[in-house]
């Protein structure tokens, strides 16, 4: 009886271990079960991502090779002259530009051996990129049209058209530009051509209103600022984006404003840094035209929008150098209005935003007319060392 209670607990004791073991094995086999599943779904889902990891790097890619932008400042191999170059676009048929500078570095000829002035009538263009006409073709900039328009058209009396303007220049250095050459070039005239972010640019390196970060405090330099303060503003993909939408909210009419970002008179947050940065424009706005007039030299500025401003429909910074020009009494005109005429084909390059070709030709036939055509009459003793001057209601067009 012993024996045979023995041998029951025994296999009752193997019964329960084998039922414990079958336990634990369906638990890992379960286990298991769901390992094998989840790297398995790991697996479908890593295969479907790297067609979107490659279509991704792709656009990437492309984005960068598109929206590429490059300037650069070298010597010409056969004339020895500095030859200024763009390029937009890092692939074959991308946007090139060429623009020759003289000596001094302005996109003009050499003013070296200049004929006498005698009964000519010299008007000095300067400014900053917008008139220098940066990714443009030196001849083909708004200032070179607007300057063989008036050797073609105005044949019996004298113009000469003189280009001081230099890319990414404040009031303060074209001033300086100004003053340089006066006695050289002899200006009965000096046109200011005034962008959107002229003001800011006080804040450049090297510019009066430059201060470098610190511990405590950010930089003063605007687009520093703007590179801080918006997301993807370097990633390629993201600015193609922006830029395509630019050009589709531009050309459509449709409003889209963003000038709160990109405009520091826009922008609410910076009303006292806004108002130093315009007080110092003005003090060196003043301080070459009060030069100028000391000197009988007339003076008018010509105020030039982004494509942001023609976008939002409104141009903080063109109201400030409207009411600027109304207070000194300087005679002004504004491409505003005929660059909002004109959004299509749009004005502006995609992946830049100067203006192309077509936004030169409108700029240059429209300063033209508010210099010689239109009724209103501005600079009367230009027009009359122009020689025979166009009736009124003859408007030039150039090619669109």
């Amino acid at each position: 009886m012993e024996a045979a209670a023995s041998l029951h607990d025994g296999d009752v004791g193997s019964d329960r271990i084998r039922r414990t073991a079958s336990r634990t094995l369906g638990v890992e086999q379960v286990k298991s079960d769901i390992v094998n599943r989840l790297s398995t779904r790991a697996k479908y889902i890593t295969f479907s991502l790297i067609p979107l990891l490659v279509v991704g790097t792709i656009l990437h890619v492309t984005a960068g090779v598109v929206t590429y932008r490059e300037v650069r400042f070298e010597p010409d191999s056969l004339t020895g002259v500095t030859v200024y170059r763009t390029r937009i676009g890092r692939y074959p048929g991308g946007h090139r530009s060429r623009t020759q500078l003289n000596t001094r570095g302005f996109p003009d000829r050499e003013y070296t051996a200049l004929p006498p002035k005698g009964a000519c009538y010299h008007v000095v263009l300067a400014g900053d990129s917008f008139t220098f006409g940066d990714m443009t073709d030196g001849e083909l900039t708004w200032a070179s049209l607007l300057r063989d328009r008036v050797a073609a058209i105005h044949r019996e009396g004298c113009v000469r058209f003189f280009n001081v303007a230099a890319p990414v220049t404040t009031i303060e250095e074209q001033s300086r530009r100004v003053r340089e050459t006066i006695d050289i070039l002899e200006p009965d005239l000096v046109l200011l051509g005034q962008y959107q972010n002229d003001i800011t640019d006080l804040t450049n390196f090297g510019s009066v209103a430059y201060v470098p970060a610190t511990d405590s405090a950010a930089t003063t330099n605007w687009g520093l600022r703007l590179r801080a303060a918006i997301p993807g503003y370097d990633s390629p993909f993201p600015r193609m984006l922006t830029y395509l939408a630019f050009k589709f909210f531009l050309e459509t009419g449709t409003k889209v404003d963003v000038l709160n970002r990109w405009s520091v008179l826009a922008d609410s947050s910076n009303i006292a840094y806004a108002s130093k940065l315009t007080g110092l424009y003005e003090t060196f706005y003043v301080g070459l035209l009060q030069e100028l007039r000391a000197r009988k030299v007339r003076f008018g500025v010509i105020i030039m929008p982004s494509k942001m401003d023609i976008m939002a429909h409104r141009y903080p910074e063109g109201a400030f150098f409207e009411g600027l020009a109304r207070k000194h009494d300087v005679p002004f005109y504004s491409t505003d209005a005929v660059l909002d005429a004109n959004r299509r084909p749009m004005p502006y390059y995609t992946y830049d935003g100067h203006f192309n070709e077509r936004g030169n030709r409108i700029v240059a036939d429209a300063v033209y007319r508010w210099l010689f055509v239109e009724e209103q009459n501005p600079f009367g003793e230009l027009r009359q060392a122009a020689g025979q001057a166009l009736a009124p209601t003859y408007v030039p067009r150039f090619p669109k």
